[in-house]
This record gives structure tokens, sequence and C-alpha cells, in this order.
């Protein structure tokens, strides 16, 4: 058999086994360079060659597939607080100590006019 045919990494499928993996390296790469992936967490590349013989064992049918386990995008996290304005139930990110955020218990509730409305 000659040299030159034998089959490689580089060479199997036509050279796609490596272009597959060099597709799914690049996006492993883009992941670790991307600020809203956690730094440290594990990626993983899987090439899987499968190969199934003819009944004679003198050829057979190769699969070739690649793909990445990339990290998933970092949560975000924030605080609620829950009260009331202007009567409504509300959810809000600030925080309520800021004065008059909410409704005062006891107090009348002030509406005030929504825009566009008589």
């Amino acid at each position: 058999m000659n040299q030159e045919a034998t089959v490689t990494l580089e060479t199997l499928a036509g050279g796609a086994a490596a272009e597959l993996f060099q597709a799914q390296l690049d996006r492993v790469v883009q992941n670790i360079l991307d600020p809203n992936t956690p730094a440290q967490a594990r990626r993983a590349i899987t090439l899987k060659v499968t190969i199934e013989p003819d009944e004679e064992r003198g050829m057979g049918a190769v699969g070739v597939t690649c793909e990445a386990k990339l990290s998933p995008a970092k949560g975000a996290h924030t605080t609620l607080w829950f009260g009331r304005q202007r009567g409504r139930a509300v959810a809000v990110e600030s925080d309520p100590r800021q004065g008059g955020l909410f409704d005062v218990p006891g107090e009348p509730i002030r509406l005030t006019r929504q825009p566009g409305k008589e």
C-alpha cells in the first residue's frame, strides 16, 4: 500500500475531519474570550469517527462528526423590592429607602394624570 494513500486525521474524509475540528475549536476560543462566560469553565471538543465495515471486511463506511461543549453565558443577578405605587403592586430594582418610591401606608394615594388621557 502506498504511504501517501494512508488515511490520517488530516486526510480523513478529504480533510473534512480536520476542518470540522477547526470550526469547533474556533467556537471554543470565541467562547473562552467572551467576557459573559465563566473564565475557568471547562470546554470540550468531541471528534467522533464511526466506521462500519462491510461483510467481507474489505471496506467500510465512515462517518465523522464534531461537537463542542461550550460554557453558557453568565447569568445576571439583581435584587427586587416589592411595594405599591399609586395603589398598584410593583417590583423595583431601586432601594425603596430612597423615599417616595412606594406609597406610604395610611396616606392617601396620589394619582397622577397619564400622558394622552384627559
